[in-house]
């Protein structure tokens, strides 16, 4: 029988192409459907935040996500990617953090500035596949490295800048939770430093799928779903899997600027509302100074 999942070529910047499958049509897409639909149904804990997190990294630790992203460390940034990276005029004294760099294509470009750049990403293969592709491809002299682990593992260090990567905050369950990832990131920012984020905001039309598992996600757990909380069987059109995961997405852009005010955030800028630049606001800073000033006066750490 002929696979529906055909395979294609794709250019997604000048000289670099990766290889993606077609989606099923037809009567093979009716029988995806209808078994991400039993999925939705019979299950009961798509909202509990240890089991999203461990399939997130199972996802992204598979053979074909790992086989994907391999060449990608070659790509380079992307041209919104790159408009924002001129705005910031990084310089070699610079010191650079990108969170959920998978195999460190932002990393890798990044370095080329001089700057000490430093990539994490909580999957431990896609980490450990990124750093070995890095130092085979890294240019003398330049200062790069990528660990495992995720915004937590940072604590006591400072950055100039902090790049998150697309639709990282995706794999967050919850207001709170994506609030307090933010506030991390801008506490460990130096004075004068900005977050870059590029967050995935969308809409989905009613006859979208994945707009119906939204629905399906509220009316099952009412007091624990929030708007934008949904399913999906794929985090990229090269993966065919049929097996679903938790993926947020901002229903609309002030959802978005809501929870980076309330995290001790103020926007700069932005380019084509695909990608932002955050610090942090007056009162945040002030608040940060003070609790230095406290820490260092008593001699004990403050949290």
């Amino acid at each position: 029988m002929e696979n529906p999942l055909t395979a294609k070529r794709v250019e997604i910047c000048p000289g670099f192409e990766f290889e993606i499958r077609a989606r099923a049509r037809g009567l093979e897409m009716f029988k995806r459907r209808l078994g991400q639909a039993w999925q939705a149904l019979r299950r009961s804990d798509w909202l509990d935040d240890h089991k999203i997190q461990r399939e997130m990294q199972s996802r992204y630790s598979s053979d074909g996500e790992l086989a994907f992203y391999r060449p990608f460390v070659r790509a380079g940034l992307m041209p919104f990617e790159n408009e924002m990276w001129r705005r910031l005029g990084v310089k070699d004294s610079h010191e650079v953090l990108v969170v959920g760099c998978g195999t460190g294509r932002e990393p890798l470009a990044m370095s080329d500035s001089g700057a000490r750049v430093l990539g994490l990403d909580v999957c431990p293969k896609m980490a450990n596949l990124g750093r070995d592709l890095c130092r085979e491809m890294q240019k003398p002299g330049t200062r790069l490295d990528l660990r495992c682990g995720d915004e937590r593992s940072i604590e006591g260090e400072s950055f100039d800048v902090i790049w998150v990567a697309y639709s990282i905050t995706g794999h967050i369950r919850g207001r709170k939770n994506r609030i307090e990832f933010y506030r991390r990131l801008l506490t460990a920012l130096k004075p004068g430093g900005s977050i870059i984020t590029a967050p995935e905001i969308a809409r989905y039309s009613i006859r979208d799928p994945r707009r119906w598992l939204q629905l399906w996600l509220r009316v099952r757990f009412p007091f624990r779903s929030e708007t934008g909380d949904s399913l999906r069987s794929f985090l990229g059109n090269h993966n065919p899997t049929d097996e679903l995961i938790y993926f947020h997405v901002y229903p609309n852009t002030q959802k978005f600027i809501d929870e980076i005010h309330e995290a001790g955030g103020q926007f700069v800028d932005d380019f084509e509302r695909l990608i932002w630049r955050v610090k942090r606001s007056d009162d945040s800073i002030r608040r940060v100074e003070q609790l230095h000033s406290a820490e260092s006066t008593s001699g004990t750490k403050i949290k």
